[in-house]
Formats: structure tokens, sequence, C-alpha cells
């Protein structure tokens, strides 16, 4: 089982990470979901917000999610000895939830499906739930219910749904259909036309960028790779060759996924949906359903667990104690447009290790280390990323790809793919609005009246090593013709990192880039031009300008602005800017974060220019980067 001693995490009397523990940590989550289950709905009521999906979908998912997390525990070899839910009432509620849900003449009717429609997530969830738990969901249905159900499920034909992990929604629903004896003539050529286009978003490395989104982010775990490995052991035996190329796929993946998480167990705040928390880490265990252990089941298990528990030892339940939308607490902030009450608990993807014996090596063998334990460098080459280890066991990736496209820049915001750098322990600065550009490791360009403000939306990768990441990048827009080209070189040493850009603006601009947002943080700027800012945890952030800019500021959030930061309400980031450029321009600043106060002192410049630079320091010696200067 896995260890019971690690940083951030209490000793479990060695029960931490053992099969039992996994499911007692379900069985919490739908403890309060249970209280919530009356006898005649087909759905359940957890307050919370809406989306923008309608009313009808944000039911249909308020007992969708929750049901594939039930799924989960049904399934599991709960250990009878032991106090836990009423499973027959459970299954029992679900079942005529499913009855209820799928009767059009019901009043609890779950409605029917249209094009581009939220249902489609839901039905494939649902089929995924109905599989997971056939004994207990699906087989004590009577027939009549079984074919209502696939009456339903069959409007997913030919539907028209978005070019992005949601085509595995229609290939799940057609091959549940296909399962129970209801497929039609066609569903099998649908299916690996369907495969065939989530396949051409693979780019190298098991690595998919997220069809019309173009991102990379951990939709790969909890949407690639997840719902292929699902296919691939529950349906794949009608398609070997097109199996295997997942399961290497999938194995690839997991041995850079595993680097990108704390050994707290948190992962890395980058991209959208991180409301879903602790869902990325099932795929570790659907790996061993396909045979695949590019990561050991100890790793596998440690991970799992610790990751589990970052967030369930943490006040993340709203007002009736069902999982709230946000990161470590309670924060509607997070929330994207698509988001609704029951969005949290897509997290049920992070349990699939209860469909392992509990004999496997996953919760028997030996207790290790996460490779965040110790120090490592990681270049990842198809996302752009070096995921490295840094003080306290966080773990930070140095981004040098990002993409995103116009249409998930307006609906999401780019930043939460744009930024130089996301670090575990540390937290994000998350806007308000899509089109905000918070300034915490974004180098961003204004306009010379300061109206308008550009951060990155697509980024070109150049090198990418254990020593340094570079990159291309632009800023601005085609409305209103404003450009800047930007070449972007990171170096790293510790817990700091070294960043040169060389900007070419088209039209005069103003370049602004920002340290780490230290939550509950305030600080200062000192008489040689460096800021520091501390939080109430011990956790300092500092920014020191080399070269190129002229003024430093410590931004705070004021009383009246609404929350920004990833892990409480108030935050403090320093930033620094330039004055108007009208030529090209190299500016070269130091950002540090961490608790190490000494490791915190600012550098002695010794050499900058002739594209190397000599730094010395107090604690950390002497630091020579040749080629970081363009």
């Amino acid at each position: 089982m896995c260890s019971g001693s690690r940083q951030g995490v209490t000793d479990r009397a060695n029960d931490f990470g053992s099969y039992d523990w996994f499911v007692a940590k379900a069985e919490a989550l739908l403890t309060p979901l249970a209280e919530l289950m009356r006898d005649g709905d087909s759905v359940i009521p957890i307050d919370g917000p809406p989306s923008d999906h309608g009313e009808m979908a944000d039911r249909l998912e308020s007992v969708a999610r929750p049901m594939l997390l039930a799924a989960l525990w049904l399934g599991a070899d709960r250990d009878p000895t032991r106090p836990m839910l009423d499973a027959d009432r459970l299954a029992t509620w679900f079942r005529s939830a499913i009855e209820l849900g799928t009767d059009p003449a019901s009043g609890g009717y779950w409605g029917n499906l249209s094009n581009h429609h939220q249902h489609a997530v839901e039905m494939a969830i649902i089929a995924m739930s109905l599989g997971i738990a056939g004994p207990a969901l699906w087989e004590p249905l009577a027939d009549d219910t079984k074919r209502r159900v696939a009456a339903w499920f069959a409007q997913i034909r030919g539907h028209a749904g978005y070019r992005n992990n949601h085509l595995f929604f229609d290939v799940l629903v057609l091959e549940f259909l296909h399962a129970i004896g209801e497929s039609r003539p066609g569903d099998d050529e649908a299916i690996d036309h369907l495969m065939r286009q989530l396949e051409s978003m693979h780019m190298g490395d098991g690595w998919f960028i997220d069809g019309t989104n173009e991102t990379y982010d951990h939709y790969n775990a909890y949407a690639f790779h997840t719902y292929g490995l699902y296919w691939a052991h529950a349906f794949g035996r009608r398609d070997p060759e097109r199996v295997a190329r997942w399961r290497t796929w999938a194995s690839s993946f997991l041995a850079d996924y595993a680097h990108c998480f704390a050994s707290s167990g948190e992962p890395a705040p980058i991209g959208r949906s991180l409301t879903y928390r602790f869902n990325g880490v099932g795929v570790f265990a659907l790996a061993f359903l396909n045979d695949i252990d590019s990561v050991k089941p100890a790793v596998a298990c440690e991970l799992c667990a610790r990751c589990i528990e970052f967030f369930t030892s943490r006040p993340i339940g709203q007002s009736q104690g069902c999982l709230s939308i946000g990161w470590t607490d309670e924060f509607q902030g997070i929330r994207e447009p698509y988001s609704c009450a029951g969005s949290p608990y897509w997290s049920a993807k992070g349990f699939f290790m209860l469909a392992l014996g509990r004999d496997h090596a996953f919760f028997t063998s030996p207790a290790t280390q996460l490779p965040a334990d110790g120090p490592f460098t990681r270049p990842i080459r198809t996302p752009g990323w070096v995921v490295r280890s840094v003080g306290g066991g966080e773990v930070e990736i140095v981004n040098a790809g990002g993409v995103c496209s116009p249409g998930a820049a307006a609906r999401f915001g780019s930043w939460r793919w744009g930024r130089q750098a996301y670090r575990t322990g540390v937290g994000v600065l998350i806007a308000p609005k899509a089109e905000v550009t918070p300034p915490d490791l974004a180098l961003v360009a204004r306009t010379a009246d300061g109206k308008e403000a550009y951060d990155r939306v697509s980024t070109i990768p150049a090198r990418l090593d254990s020593e340094m990441a570079q990159s291309f990048f632009a800023l601005g827009s085609k409305a209103t013709g404003f450009h800047v080209n930007v070449e972007s070189r990171v170096a790293w040493n510790g817990d700091w990192l070294l960043l040169a850009f060389r900007v070419t603006p088209q039209q005069p601009a103003i370049l602004t880039f920002g340290g780490f947002a230290i939550a509950d943080g305030s600080g200062d700027v000192s008489s040689d031009g460096v800021a520091v800012v501390s939080g109430r945890d011990g956790r300092q952030a500092v920014l020191q300008a080399l070269d190129g800019f002229e003024t430093i500021d410590v931004l705070k959030r004021s009383p009246d602005a609404p929350r920004q930061h990833l892990y409480t309400d108030d935050h403090a980031v320093a930033t620094a800017s330039t004055g108007e450029l009208s030529e090209p321009a190299t500016l070269v600043a130091l950002v540090y974060a961490g608790t190490d106060e000494a490791a915190a002192a600012p550098w002695s410049v010794e050499t900058i220019g002739d594209g190397e630079i000599r730094l010395t320091h107090a604690t950390l010696g002497e630091w020579s980067v040749a080629g970081l200067v363009p």
C-alpha cells in the first residue's frame, strides 16, 4: 500500500492508499449526495450556479456525474465488516432515476438531445456507469425500461458534436448500444470514423491537442486517455490494432504526466476545468486494466492517493456538503460558462482504481516516492513544456508551448494556457472575465494609450532541453492591427526563473511582466528596484528587473474587487513595466517563489550582454547562462 510518510499528508496508520481507503474516500463524497436523493426524483438538487447549457442540461448533469462515482463504488469489492452507505438504496434510487429520466411521459424526463448539446456528454457518463456497475444499475431494469434507455441513447446517432474530445461521447454510447444488442447497421463504421477524427488530434508521444480548442492541458488525462483506455478495456476486443495504438500512446503520456503533480499531490494549475480537481488521476489506474506499466503500480497508487487527499483534506464542500466549484475551497470565480452545480463531480473519474481488485499490485506494492519527491527536469516536446521539480516538493511547468484558438480565448481566456510558467504551491490568478489578462507570469502588451491589452494565444516552441526553453509568439489582434513579435528564453536555478524577451513592436507599445501571485500577500519595492511579496504562510515571491524595464510595482487586490487568487480572497503580485517602446528591445527579469528566505535574496549582476548573463548570489553562488539574451 502507499506510504504513510510524505509531505503535507498526515500518517493514516498504514491505511493510506489501501483499497479500503479509496473506497472510503468515494463513499464520503457520495454521502451528502445520498442525503439529497428523494424517492420519485430523477435529479439530485445540488445547490449552485447555472451553466449556459440550460436548466434541463444542468438537471441531467446533477445525476449523471454522481452516477459514475456511485457506479465505481457499487462495483467495488467493499469490505462488508465496515459501516457504509446503504448500497441497495443507492442502486435502487439510481435505477429509478434512469427509469424516470428516460421516459418522455414522466415528469422527471431528462429531455431530448439536440445538435451541440450537453446531453451527449451526460449520456456517455450514464453509459459508462451502466457498463461499470451492470449488476447493480443495468441488469435489474425491466426489459421495457432497457428498451426506453436504448431509444434515449439512440438520439446520439448522427448528432452534431464539437470536434474535440467530445467525439468520444458518441463512441462510448454507440459501443454501449452494441454491447446490449441495440446497434444499427453502420454503427461500426460510424465508430471508426469518430475514432479516426480523435486520432487526428494526436500530436505525438501520447499528447493530444483538444480539437478546435487547440489546447494542451489536463484534458489529455481525464478526457482523451481516460476515455481511450476505458474504450480499449470495455470494447476494444473488436479492434485490437486500434487498442494497441491507444495503449502505446497512453504509456508514453503517463510517463510524462506523472511529473505534473507536486509531492503534496496538487496538479499544476494549467488549463480549463480546474474545478474537476482530482479527476485526472484515474487514468493511472485505468492503465493497469490495459496492461500498461510505464508508471509503476506503487507510484501510481501514491500519486492517486496524494492527489485525492490534497483536495479532500481541504474545505472543498459547499453548504450541502457536496463538492463545490473551486480548487482548494469554494471559489465561483474559477467557473467556466459551461459549469453548473453538478460539474465538480467529473472528479468521479479519479476513482477508477476501484475497478482494480483489492489484491492488485497498485495497492500491495511497497511504498515509494513520486517524481516530485526528488530533483528532475523533464522536457516534453509535443506540448512545448519543461516540467521540473522545485523547492518543497513543488513542480513547475515552464511553458514554451501553449496554443489557444480564437474561440477558446474568447470563451475561456487565453491566460489559462499562455503564462510563462505554472507552479504548484503558489496558485494563479483567475480573471473575472475571459478578455482580462492577469499579470502573474505573463508578458502583456498594451497600446500606448493603455486601452487595449494582449497576451499569448499561440506559441511556437524552439529550444527545449534541461537548461533552457525558447519560444516565439506574438501579442496583438487582427481586429486592431496591433502586433508585437516576441522571442522568449527561460532558464532556471532552484526556485528562480531567469527570463529574457526580445520584443519588436510594430506600433508603440508598453510591455508588462508579472511575478508569482502570492495568496494573502503584501509587499513593497526596494530602493534598488527589487519587489518582494510575502504571504502569511511564509512563502515569498521576488521580481528583480535586470534590463529594459522602467518601473516596478506591487499590485494588491482592493477590498471591493472580486477574488482572483486560486487559493484565497486576497493576493499581491509584483509587476515590471517598460516605457513606451517603438523599436526592438530586450527585457530581462528574475522571478522567485518559495519559502527559503536566504535563497530569496536578490542576485548581483556581473555581466549582461553579448549573449551571456553572469550572476552571483550570497547563498546560491554563481549562475552563468549563455545564449539567454537574444
